[in-house]
């Protein structure tokens, strides 16, 4: 026996910004904080978001006819705004289910709204059809409304701080270094950045802790002095973003700081490590902005660069 049942909420916000939530773990943090009478806790087992991610959840007592139940992703499609994720252990399995998965998809309506559909298909036994009228959108549905008021009010509240009078600027720095592109990214588009950048420059940063994921989107980071998070890793055109979260600049008045590194193929021998601030802070805050300076991002791609050079070279002689 097969079924399907479906619900929509209408959200005044962007299809893509409702997907920086729905589309990563950051819904399951959401639902955690938000709905503490009906999730009691949800741990992260395996996985940083994508495909092949396990949580485990526990479930308030006397919320559902079990007390918890694992459940796996098993798509994550960030171009379409959908994602699936089926139940692995305990739940609804524990009762006869040979499947039970939740769509969630975020569809466009216009360019600033969108509507969060919300997905349950099921497979039971036949004899194990009884159970089948348990299934229901009904959490599905508190969780869309209760977690897109919090993405609308946050969206809301972004909104009006750039509607205030800012200031933007970038700044930028060029090295060549006698190493393949390819090869300067296994540096540049992993963590291992961050390791050597606290290896090499224990002056610069310090006290290096991977607070959340491994290194692709979502990562987040925590120095001494700030917490950053990686917004963007393009592996194609090696492109990464990182954007302060947590305090420094974030403390006095900046709205956006981002670093951008970008490693640029020269020849087959030969790339050019590019390394880009982006910042905006309020009008009252410019005086501020003085403080920017790409200086550490140019010592980091010059002294990065020159251990990334002799090991190339010494495993070319090798």
């Amino acid at each position: 026996m097969k079924g399907q049942l479906s619900h929509e909420s209408e959200i005044d916000v962007p299809a893509g910004v409702v997907w920086e939530t729905y589309g990563t773990l950051e819904v399951s943090k959401q639902i955690a904080k938000l709905l503490p009478n009906l999730v009691q806790n949800i741990q992260v087992l395996e996985g940083d978001g994508g495909v092949g991610t396990v949580l485990a959840i526990t479930l308030v007592p006397n919320v559902a006819g079990f007390s918890g139940y694992k459940e796996k992703f098993t798509k994550v499609d960030n171009e379409k705004h959908v994602k699936e994720v089926e139940m692995v252990e305990g739940g609804f399995l524990d009762m006869g289910f040979l499947l039970y998965r939740i769509r969630l998809e975020i569809l466009e309506r216009d360019g600033d709204s969108s509507i969060i559909r919300s997905t349950v298909e099921y497979e039971i036994a036949e004899e194990s059809a009884a159970y089948a009228s348990l299934i229901t959108t009904d959490m599905l549905a508190i969780i869309a409304e209760v977690v897109g008021k919090h993405i609308a009010e946050e969206y809301k509240a972004k909104n009006n701080n750039n509607n205030k009078k800012m200031i933007k600027g970038q700044l930028s720095h060029e090295l060549e270094v006698s190493v393949p592109a390819a090869v300067v990214w296994e540096t540049y588009g992993t963590l291992q950045l961050d390791k050597l950048i606290v290896k090499l420059l224990p002056n610069v940063a310090r006290d290096l802790q991977v607070m959340e994921g491994n290194g692709g989107v979502g990562t987040l980071v925590s120095l001494k002095v700030y917490k950053s998070k990686i917004t963007k890793i393009d592996n194609e055109n090696r492109v990464r973003e990182v954007e302060l979260v947590e305090r420094e600049y974030l403390g006095v008045g900046f709205l956006i700081y981002r670093v951008r590194f970008k490693i640029l193929e020269k020849d087959d021998d030969s790339s050019i490590i590019q390394s880009t601030i982006e910042y905006e802070l309020a009008e009252e805050s410019v005086i501020y902005a003085s403080l920017v300076s790409i200086n550490s991002l140019a010592t980091i791609a010059e002294v990065v660069g020159k251990h990334l050079t002799e090991e190339y070279k010494a495993k070319l002689k090798a």
